[in-house]
Parts: C-alpha cells; sequence; structure tokens
C-alpha cells in the first residue's frame, strides 16, 4: 500500500510540474501584451497624434498673415480634440 502511494505520488509531479511551465508561459503573455499596449497607448499613439495635428496645423495656416498665432490655436485644439494636453 505505501509503495502505490509513493509510485502514485511520482506520476503526478511531472503533470504538476508541466501545468506549472503552462502557468507562467500565461502569466509571461499576458505581461508582454500589458506592455505592447502600455507602449503603444503612451508612446506611439500621442506621437501620431501629434504629427497628425502638426500637418492639419501647416495645413489651415499655410497662407494666414498671422500664421504663428493661428497655428498654436489650431494644433491645441486638434490635441484637445484627440485627448491630448500639451
Amino acid at each position: 500500500m505505501i509503495e502505490n502511494k509513493k509510485i502514485n505520488e511520482r506520476v503526478k509531479k511531472p503533470e504538476l510540474i508541466r501545468h506549472n511551465k503552462n502557468i507562467y508561459f500565461i502569466i509571461l503573455a499576458i505581461l508582454c501584451l500589458i506592455l505592447i499596449f502600455g507602449f503603444y497607448w503612451y508612446e506611439l499613439r500621442p506621437a501620431q497624434i501629434r504629427k497628425e495635428c502638426v500637418e492639419t496645423g501647416f495645413k489651415v495656416v499655410k497662407d494666414k498673415e498671422f500664421w504663428s498665432d493661428t497655428y498654436k490655436i489650431i494644433y491645441d485644439i486638434c490635441l484637445s480634440n484627440h485627448g491630448l494636453k500639451k
């Protein structure tokens, strides 16, 4: 009887190890996805929005006399429309 329990315990250990490896892989994959999303949301997205707002500002003020003030206003409005602060 005692020997049967020891054999059963030995059989279960590899399953637990395999199960633990799967859990670690899932946790690692979730952390990678969170990091990728965070990088996109806080780095790439604002850079793309600012680039778009610069282009919009220059298109609007191309032929204006007081282009500096007008550009600044257009740029700030564009940023706030996209949810960014200065």
